[in-house]
């Protein structure tokens, strides 16, 4: 399946890097009570210093279900290049902490491209995906791994990946694992390890106070060329982090990890998505 990628980041930092940046964008839902309430957010997406983008993201969320759905555009010099937005979208239950998801999708337009993906999961299995438009029947490139029905197991969507809750109190020992991603295109895993403390300071309307970061692998898996430039890049780069805010959940049992910054190197300097609103409607 070959999908074009957005202007709206250099191509070095395309495709599973946007990925990464989904989980990032999307992860903060846990921020919420366990009784249902909505959830808004905005994080501003830089490189070397200059905004390139934003994104909005809106979650509704209970303690036996969630529903996520955010948007991102082009912001500041970047939109004199390229009109480029995308919308993702996800829902699922919890189960005793674990994330169980059920549907997930994406709309991407830039100029005339509009290009969309639905995937549904039952069990932690892909069980229906539909691509708009249809990718083209063709033999495989030779640097291309192909993927087979048991990439499509045992997976969890880019968006729900970070729907995240651990037992309190919480240490280091929370960033230790391993998140097996199926976006509908590509499988990979996103491991993570814990790196140090640090603060995060988004501003009076973000979040304010200590961090617990974590480092970020990239593990190509199948579905992708192995001779890309964009996915050596990612599998090589050893300083890519995300930053969690441990936020108190009902009672004082449980913590919801909220990403608020991640950091991705790359050679035209450091992508960075940052939140810099956040707002709960119980």
């Amino acid at each position: 399946m070959t999908r074009r990628r957005s202007a709206l980041l250099p191509s070095c930092v395309r495709g599973r890097a946007a990925a990464i940046i989904s989980l990032v964008l999307m992860g903060p839902a846990l921020a919420l009570p366990a009784s249902a309430a909505t959830f808004k957010s905005r994080f501003d997406i830089s490189i070397a210093g200059y905004v390139i983008g934003e994104a909005d993201v809106t979650a509704e969320v209970s303690d036996t279900a969630y529903s996520l759905s955010g948007e991102a555009r082009a912001k500041g010099f970047s939109r004199i290049v390229t009109d480029a937005r995308g919308t993702a979208e996800a829902d699922g239950r919890i189960a005793d902490t674990r994330v169980v998801p059920a549907s997930y999708g994406y709309r991407y337009q830039e100029g005339d491209d509009d290009e969309r993906l639905s995937m549904t999961i039952r069990g932690g299995a892909v069980s229906g995906l539909t691509v708009v438009p249809e990718p083209e029947d063709k033999e495989p490139e030779p640097d291309r791994i192909v993927l087979e029905p048991k990439h499509k197991r045992d997976i969890i969507d880019p968006v729900s990946a970070l729907v995240w809750q651990a037992k309190a109190p919480v240490d280091g020992s929370v960033c230790n694992r391993t998140v097996p991603i199926f976006d509908g295109e590509q499988r990979y895993d996103i491991a993570l390890s814990y790196k140090r403390r640090d603060r995060f300071d988004g501003g009076d309307e973000a979040y304010q106070g200590p961090v617990i970061v974590c480092r970020i692998d990239y593990r190509p898996i199948a579905g992708h060329r192995t001779g890309k430039r964009e996915i050596q890049e990612l599998k090589k780069t050893t300083g890519m982090e995300v930053w969690l805010a441990p936020l108190p959940g009902p009672e004082g049992r449980t913590v919801f990890l909220v990403p608020v910054r991640t950091i991705i190197p790359t050679r035209f300097g450091t992508l960075e998505v940052a939140m810099d609103r956040l707002s709960i409607d119980p």
